[in-house]
């Protein structure tokens, strides 16, 4: 605006006709408050995902100790399933936190982008990590329905069934986790809209020069609109991104460490004595590896769990020895 006015002085009139700029001021109002409609919406359903999978992996673990509460905490077998599927819930839920906080590795997953850093938080091993323990707690499941009543947990149809429907609420509200992550607004829309309101932002003094005469008036104009539409273009950048780590964004991380304590209570309260925040990094370890054979689109996931303590009872979360179980799948 002093700029423009600078100008006047030098009795260089330049002024842009209002009628013009109010329809400029049209398209960009439209832009502006369309993307933080959509980056508002977005913002919410990742919200929505993120609490329905951790509700899940919640009900999944209580759904295990209720339908195995006639057996009591001091049967070997029963205790091992309880807390190993509660570890690998903990661990399905971190490799889920971790994916959706790296956009590369989210978009990876959801349109096998090809990657060209070199780490060791490799998005294949924690691809092939959430596969397995989607569908290995599947597995742990319906594996111990034996003949052997003495030493495995029987549990009926419709108990293993609900228990699947927990479970497959997870994967729906994961993949809506991944779409949100691996997919940005429109980059057009994004430059179109940035486009016109840089264009609007430096226009308005041309156009106010011409219908307001006092320079005081003038920059307070130019201050509210300004304020008003650069304010919501900052609003809609940072709800474009809600799995960040900023004091707005959501706190994926924090929802996560809230389940594994629910979880850990819940086991408490059942009688299980043992601590799966704290135990399970040294109970627990991953690999991973795609082979690819006869060109089949196939992987095999290797899961490895181990107890490096050679003393431990069956209140530990695994039992004595390695326990190595391949699972096989189609790569998506």
């Amino acid at each position: 605006m002093l700029f423009v006015e600078l100008l006047a002085m030098e009795d260089f009139q330049i002024a842009f006709s209002p009628s013009g700029h109010g329809l400029m001021t049209l398209i960009v109002s439209f832009l502006v408050i369309n993307k933080v409609n959509l980056a508002y919406d977005r913002y919410m359903n990742s919200r929505h995902a993120i609490g329905c999978a951790l509700l899940a992996c919640r009900e999944l673990n209580q759904e295990v100790l209720l339908y195995t509460h006639a057996l009591p905490p001091s049967h070997k077998k029963a205790s091992e399933w309880r807390q190993q599927t509660a570890v690998r819930i903990l661990d399905m839920m971190d490799c889920t936190v971790r994916v959706v906080k790296n956009t590369r590795q989210a978009n990876y997953l959801a349109q096998n982008v090809d990657v060209e850093w070199k780490t060791d938080d490799d998005p294949l091993l924690h691809a092939q990590a959430i596969r397995m323990h989607l569908y290995t707690i599947n597995d742990q499941i319906i594996s111990n329905d034996q003949n052997d009543e003495d030493t495995t947990v029987g549990l009926e149809m419709f108990e293993r069934m609900r228990m699947m429907d927990a479970l497959n609420e997870f994967v729906v509200s994961y993949r809506d986790l991944l779409k949100c992550a691996s997919t940005p607004l429109p980059f057009t829309l994004v430059q179109m809209g940035r486009t016109f309101l840089f264009i609007w932002t430096f226009s308005i003094p041309f156009v106010l020069r011409g219908v307001v005469s006092e320079i005081y008036s003038a920059m307070g104009f130019v201050f509210f609109l300004t304020y008003g539409f650069v304010g919501l273009e900052l609003v809609a950048m940072k709800l474009m991104n809600p799995f960040g780590d900023g004091r707005h964004d959501l706190n994926v991380t924090g929802m996560k460490e809230a389940v594994g304590i629910g979880i850990e209570k819940d086991m408490r309260a059942f009688g299980e004595d043992a601590k799966l925040t704290d135990k399970r990094q040294a109970y627990s370890r991953q690999k991973a590896r795609l082979p690819l054979q006869n060109n089949n689109a196939y992987a095999i996931v290797e899961a490895t769990y181990s107890d490096p303590s050679p003393h431990h009872s069956a209140g530990n979360l695994l039992h004595s020895g390695n326990s190595t179980e391949n699972v096989y799948h189609p790569m998506h």
